[in-house]
């Protein structure tokens, strides 16, 4: 059975980087029998479905897209993602930082129905050491006026790896969860 990689990209673990060098790069991995579906950059669509707020997530409101238009983005773009497997022989790479906390039902979800679609679902998260992560996170929502450098050293957002884990090991076993350090995404 052919393998979809599904990247769960962990906040500040350069996730955005990987997704623009796989994007830039689609022929090139192609030709080496990975498919990178899609025109995107990302597959932020899988948010929909995958995680729990499904059409009620940040990134859908942060784009003003109600939920009704999101499920609608998602029926679209995931249709467009099984004719492009059908049509490909190899493995699949999927990326987007969203759905780093799906939880297991959700990642159960997704293993069915990338099953239908010939696919065995393994997951691939980069992660990073959780003080990095922090002050990065810090120096991010400042720089973009989320909060103050005062509330966010008081109340720093630790992104727990074992949490995020946890389900993906739970549902596909050791085997099928890769997990890389930081510092190789950007080789």
């Amino acid at each position: 059975m052919r393998k979809a990689f599904v990247h769960i990209g962990m906040p500040k673990t350069g996730t955005t980087a990987v997704q623009k060098a796989m994007s830039n790069r689609r022929v090139a991995l192609l030709h080496g029998g990975l498919l990178y579906p899609g025109d995107n950059v990302d597959h932020a669509f899988l948010v929909q479905n995958f995680h729990p707020a499904r059409g009620r997530h940040f990134y859908f409101k942060h784009q003003k897209i109600e939920p009704n238009k999101a499920e609608k983005i998602f029926r679209k773009s995931f249709h467009k993602l099984e004719r492009e497997v059908a049509q490909s022989d190899g493995d699949v790479l999927i990326s987007t930082e969203y759905l780093y906390n799906m939880g297991e039902e959700r990642l159960r979800a997704l293993r069915t129905d990338l099953s239908e679609m010939g696919l065995d679902l393994h997951v691939v998260c980069y992660v990073r050491h959780p003080i990095g992560q922090a002050t990065s996170g810090i120096q991010q929502n400042v720089k973009m006026g989320h909060d103050t450098l005062a509330n966010q050293l008081r109340n720093p957002q630790w992104h727990s790896c074992i949490e995020t884990l946890a389900p993906a090991l739970r549902a596909l076993g050791r085997s099928k969860v890769t997990v890389t350090p930081f510092e190789f995404a950007k080789e």
